[in-house]
């Protein structure tokens, strides 16, 4: 739905995707907000990203956490700190992320979305310089 442009509907399944997993495989309603928050971005709704990153946070203490896992809600995080302008925050999240992802080698399907949210968050915070290399080492990266 997402590609197609229909966020409403994608928001839709999502909301029916949570509950399943709320019935099924509780470790997985972290993972379910974090793709929310995705889509939030995409809506520009931050007020629904808050909520979806508050549940995400509480994913993280209250389940079993995998480094895989723990990439994927940093992600999502970072996106909606992002979302709030809150620099600094965006920019330890996606840092704590990228460093899991590159360390212990999982999640590197999210590298390329990591270096674009850092960089993203470097900008914002006036570091253009940073930036735009962290964007350049994303874009060489997606190329490979």
């Amino acid at each position: 739905m997402v590609q197609k442009g229909r966020l409403g509907e994608a928001r839709e399944q999502v909301t029916q995707v949570l509950a399943r997993a709320r019935e099924l495989d509780p470790d997985m309603v972290g993972l379910v907000h974090g793709w929310s928050i995705q889509l939030c971005r995409l809506a520009a709704d931050h007020e629904e990203a808050s909520v979806h990153a508050r549940a995400v946070a509480a994913a993280l203490t209250n389940t079993m956490v995998t480094p895989f896992r723990e990439v994927m809600v940093l992600l999502s995080l970072g996106t909606a700190h992002l979302l709030h302008e809150q620099r600094e925050e965006a920019v330890a999240t996606f840092e704590r992320a990228l460093g899991m992802c590159r360390n212990v080698r999982t999640a590197i399907n999210a590298e390329v979305l990591l270096l674009l949210g850092l960089a993203d968050a470097q900008l914002g915070a006036g570091k253009v310089s940073t930036g735009l290399a962290l964007a350049q080492e994303a874009v060489a990266l997606a190329e490979k």
